[in-house]
């Protein structure tokens, strides 16, 4: 087996995207254990439109986590996000993490991005959710042919 290394694509840069307001769907989502065995749900948000397209930004949501308080804004945040998306309050009650990735998989809406520096460095957070409306597009290059579905 030979690799031809010196032919391989540039597939972009790692560095934070910067702080703002960016289109997005789920492009993956999924149950994950913590190395202290903690399960959560992971979700990568892929940012589509002409700048920073193809992105992807992590969340994730401790919807399994042994503390009450921890779990609700875990929930909290999945609201927001499902709020943004178009969805009543009604559609939420899930009885399953099969359920909830079934309701989380369509979900497209324009995240709200920070930069958090940590020990790790720079990364970024989401720090909220809103709507893909005319008000929310007009301030990103997002143009409608780009939702990718």
């Amino acid at each position: 087996m030979s690799f031809d290394i010196g032919k391989s694509e540039d597939t972009g840069s790692f560095e934070p995207i910067p702080a703002g307001l960016y289109p997005a769907y789920v492009e993956k989502a999924e149950f994950e254990k913590s190395k202290a065995g903690a399960e959560y749900l992971n979700i990568m948000f892929k940012i589509f439109g002409e700048k920073y397209g193809n992105r992807v930004v992590f969340n994730i949501y401790n919807v399994m986590h042994d503390k009450e308080q921890v779990r609700n804004i875990a929930f909290s945040h999945l609201k927001k996000m499902f709020l943004a998306h178009g969805m009543e309050e009604s559609e939420m009650n899930v009885s399953s993490k099969e359920e909830l990735l079934a309701i989380v998989s369509p979900v497209r809406v324009m995240l709200k991005i920070n930069i958090k520096t940590d020990s790790y460095g720079a990364k970024n957070v989401i720090t909220g959710y809103d709507s893909l409306d005319e008000k929310s597009v007009g301030t990103t290059d997002f143009n409608a042919s780009d939702i990718p579905f």
